[in-house]
């Protein structure tokens, strides 16, 4: 995707937004020296940096995350990789972080490529393979120039907070057939998406359970791969409980879920904000 100079700005825009909010990037200035990641399951606060691909397929490496950041702390990948084989995460963070500049793949069934039980910022990275979940923290996400693809269930899931994505391409996620994955971008209160393509998810491009999203220059489509969408199963580019935002964007079809009911109760409603939706109620 190419962007304008006025998209670029809303880009800094948004980000400035999520900062403000307490939820970018953690600080750079840590005391200790940088630690050099040499091995699966190690531990470490303030700055991390991989010299070399990680490589845990090992089944032995399987009842451990491949790298876990204690506190608030920063990974830098370098460009290169890590390798997850099943069950545990590629990076679990139990403060803030940030990870960023490589990738994160599985070759097997294992949870999410980076999960945290605070705020964590992914940028610059690719996260792909059958990873269960691409990012998911439990108190808000920041995904900055990165591309998510292929994960089980779900791209990005913020629990109980908010989603920024910008600049980012959230594709393929899901599993054709089974009906409770192949979400985008999920959370709880509030997503906002700028310059960022989200397409090709199974079921939903982005669901907001208790809120809005605000979607800024992007293109949602074709998020209805699954063979029972159109039929009695909600799927749509747009899944929200209060109504969207569309800026300079386009979408296909979005649903609404209703006060009382739950996000999953399918109403038939939808939000006559993008191509195919009928009139709203």
């Amino acid at each position: 995707m190419s962007f304008s100079r006025e998209s670029r700005k809303s880009a800094l825009v948004v980000f400035a937004a999520a900062l403000a909010l307490g939820m970018g990037v953690a600080s750079s200035s840590f005391a200790a020296d940088p630690v050099e990641i040499t091995h699966c399951g190690q531990q470490f606060s303030g700055d991390g940096f991989l010299t070399a691909d990680l490589d845990c397929t090992d089944p032995i490496h399987d009842d451990q995350p491949g790298v876990i950041i204690k506190h608030r702390g920063r990974l830098d990948l370098r460009g290169f990789s890590i390798l997850k084989g099943a069950k545990r995460q590629g990076v679990y963070c139990l403060g803030v972080c940030h990870v960023f500049g490589g990738s994160l793949v599985t070759s097997r069934r294992a949870r999410a490529a980076v999960a945290g039980q605070r705020r964590v910022t992914v940028e610059d990275v690719t996260i792909e393979g059958g990873w269960t979940r691409g990012v998911r923290s439990a108190r808000g996400v920041v995904i900055l120039n990165s591309v998510i693809r292929q994960c089980r269930q779900v791209g990005v899931r913020s629990a109980s907070r908010r989603a920024f994505v910008i600049n980012s391409q959230i594709l393929g996620n899901g599993l054709r057939g089974v009906d409770k994955n192949g979400i985008g971008i999920s959370a709880a209160q509030h997503v906002e998406i700028v310059n960022s393509l989200i397409t090709a998810n199974f079921r939903f491009g982005v669901v907001v359970d208790n809120g809005r999203a605000i979607i800024k220059d992007s293109l949602l489509e074709e998020n209805n791969l699954n063979d029972f969408c159109f039929d009695t199963t909600p799927c749509s580019d747009v899944r929200t409980f209060r109504r969207p935002v569309m800026e300079n964007s386009s979408c296909e079809a979005s649903d609404r879920i209703l006060p009382g009911l739950g996000p999953k109760v399918f109403t038939g409603l939808n939000w006559g904000i993008c191509l195919n939706d009928a009139a709203p109620l």
